[in-house]
């Protein structure tokens, strides 16, 4: 069976139990199907490209490593459930700085502000959020996880993890709110 881009993520998680060639065959399509989220995880949560990209690779790393001995529930969830155990070690490892000037966060659709000053706005007030808000928030409206994958990776119940991103927002807004108000008047 060669051709390994047909195959669902579960499939392919079960030729990490065969050999080193079908291992690396499927490890490449998941790469493939998964990275920019992950990648995408990894740039928000640090707020560092550079710390990402550290994080990123390591992620995949430990996943190649460590899939045969993982159980199949669903790849996003476990890669993303690994980049966040790793960005957690990052931030509690090093002193709490934000560089601003390393923040690519784009803003969501706030009014159809397409405002480079907004943008930095909205990602400096998702950086202030505390990690148990700002986790969640990244999840569903970055990677686009439904509520149940969030739960799973954060250890939360689905209504504490719809509740976190709901108050997410609405600490976001009140942060905002100030700005909004000058723009609009």
């Amino acid at each position: 069976m060669n051709n390994y881009n047909k195959l669902s993520d579960k499939e392919l998680f079960e030729f990490f139990k065969g050999s080193e060639e079908e291992r690396k065959a499927a490890f490449a399509v998941i790469y493939d199907r998964h990275s920019r989220n992950v990648y995408a995880y990894c740039l928000k949560v640090t707020g560092n490209s550079d710390e990402a990209d550290d994080v990123f690779q390591e992620v995949f790393m430990r996943f190649y490593k460590h899939a045969p001995g993982y159980t199949y529930n669903n790849v996003n969830s476990l890669l993303i459930k690994i980049a966040r155990n790793l960005c957690l070690n990052l931030k509690r490892n090093k002193k709490n700085n934000v560089d601003l000037e390393n923040i690519n966060l784009v803003a969501p659709d706030v009014h159809n502000i397409e405002n480079a000053e907004m943008q930095k706005l909205v990602a400096v007030a998702i950086d202030m959020l505390e990690p148990e808000y700002k986790e969640p928030l990244v999840l569903k409206m970055y990677n686009g996880l439904k509520y149940e994958e969030i739960a799973e990776i954060l250890d939360l119940n689905v209504v504490s993890a719809r509740t976190r991103v709901f108050r997410a927002k609405q600490k976001i807004k009140k942060y905002l709110k100030p700005y909004i108000e000058e723009i609009y008047t």
